[in-house]
């Protein structure tokens, strides 16, 4: 016997109007730069090094999955006193991390395809 499933969501059932394809990628290529910067400043730290800016979350987040640097979340006493805050503590670059700095260039977001057009189309060369 199939499964019904219901063909329409109301709107209610959504928090916001869902972002284009175009914003998505943009939103990527932002955390990548966002991510090469971050792995940049963290080659010229001591280690272990704490990052406590909001800013440093997602970006440390990607380098962790991308095997980039061994970090992990703590709470750390505040500067100001009073309750312990979240941080992210990097313990060290991997190997990967270092090779991946090595490459310089690499750092460049990638060029996703913007449309279905443009992704079965050859990169244009310069």
């Amino acid at each position: 016997m199939p499964i019904k499933v219901a063909a329409s969501v109301q709107s209610s059932h959504i928090a916001g109007p869902l972002p284009a394809s175009r914003d998505l990628l943009t939103g990527a290529r932002d955390v990548f730069k966002k991510a090469c910067a971050l792995l940049h400043r963290l080659s010229k730290e001591a280690f272990p090094c704490t990052l406590d800016a909001d800013e440093d979350f997602a970006p440390s987040a990607v380098l962790v999955h991308a095997g980039h640097i061994r970090a992990q979340m703590e709470l750390v006493p505040s500067e100001w006193g009073g309750l312990p805050e979240p941080a992210v503590v990097v313990g060290e670059i991997t190997q990967a991390g270092w090779n991946f700095l090595s490459l310089g260039h690499a750092c460049e977001p990638p060029q996703f395809p913007m449309t279905v057009q443009e992704a079965g189309r050859a990169p244009e060369s310069s």
